[in-house]
């Protein structure tokens, strides 16, 4: 993932964060849809493996503050950006 993510430009990983606040992008972090297996264990693991974005830190070279008046960390709060 590493390797991924450092292929993927500023602009690139600002398209990946809009994308992610559009009704499609949802279910990647923000929203996920899943089918409940009844064991909430299970369910909660669930729901934290879907969320991607933290998980691999995609967008971790973005601007802290707001991109295009859209504050990143109201959205993304687990991330480890680069700059703080």
């Amino acid at each position: 993932m590493k390797i991924l993510r450092g292929q993927l430009s500023t602009y690139e990983q600002a398209l990946l964060f809009v994308n992610s606040l559009s009704a499609l992008g949802l279910i990647w972090e923000l929203n996920p849809d899943f089918e409940k297996t009844g064991d909430a264990t299970k369910d909660a693991v669930s729901r934290l493996d879907r969320k991607l974005i933290t998980k691999y830190n995609l967008i971790k070279k973005l601007p802290t503050d707001k991109l295009y008046g859209i504050s990143i960390r109201e959205f993304y709060p687990n991330v480890k950006y680069e700059q703080s």
